[in-house]
């Protein structure tokens, strides 16, 4: 589900203070996790600390949080619970949203925008999104959810950003700009107006993308050319 940036706070101002977890303790999970803490203080939030299916993590403190338990602790907590997902990999990242959907209608994926980030009005964000810090989202956008948009990058008007996508820091969308599902991009990419990443597509650190990349490939350079199609050759 997909919410307008302005009405997403608004329903925040009446609302009793949330309570969150973050999903997965490694290095992503506290990347998200410094994020999810930096908004929880903003909004008078509660951070719990981590929930991770590796026994050997339970009880340790994390970047100061504790590792509270398995993905299951998660279903017996009382009342509404916010949680946001700390996986770059999509697929174990759908996964896990499934299991955690799974587990009942308590918990909930609104999405964690850092307070050092940008967010215009009229930007829609899917749930469990992530935005990380010096990002900067403009207008007549939208974000697919549990899409995790690195730090410092920029996203411009009327792009269209899918799901479970990782984007990571400094990516450049020109207007227009198209990423589909499932794709990652490395650090710097630029992606220029009218541009599509097809669903599944991989760019290369500082790739600049000056034509859309097929379904499933993978490319690298300025311009950027297909690695596959250059080993095929």
């Amino acid at each position: 589900m997909l919410m307008n940036h302005s009405a997403r706070n608004r329903i925040q101002g009446d609302r009793m203070t949330n309570e969150w977890v973050v999903v997965g303790a490694g290095v992503q999970g506290r990347q998200i996790c410094a994020a999810v803490a930096a908004a929880a203080r903003v909004a008078g939030d509660r951070l719990l600390g981590f929930l991770d299916d590796d026994a050997g993590k339970h009880g340790q403190t994390v970047d100061g949080w504790p590792v509270l338990g398995p993905l299951a602790w998660a279903r017996s907590h009382p009342g509404p619970l916010n949680v946001a997902i700390g996986i770059g990999q999509a697929q174990t990242k759908r996964q896990v949203v499934a299991q955690l959907r799974a587990m009942g209608g308590h918990l909930r994926f609104p999405p964690v925008i850092h307070p050092f980030s940008c967010v215009g009005p009229s930007v829609a964000l899917g749930e469990g999104v992530v935005i990380q810090p010096g990002s900067a989202l403009t207008c007549n956008l939208t974000v697919g959810e549990f899409t995790i948009v690195g730090a410092c990058s920029s996203i411009s008007h009327d792009a269209q950003v899918g799901a479970y996508n990782f984007l990571s820091p400094g990516l450049r969308i020109a207007g227009f700009g198209i990423v589909e599902d499932d794709c990652v991009t490395g650090l710097n990419t630029c992606i220029l107006a009218h541009v599509t990443m097809h669903s599944g597509s991989i760019s290369g650190a500082g790739a600049v993308l000056i034509r859309d990349v097929a379904p499933g490939d993978t490319v690298v350079g300025v311009p950027a050319r297909s690695v596959k199609k250059a080993a095929a050759g």
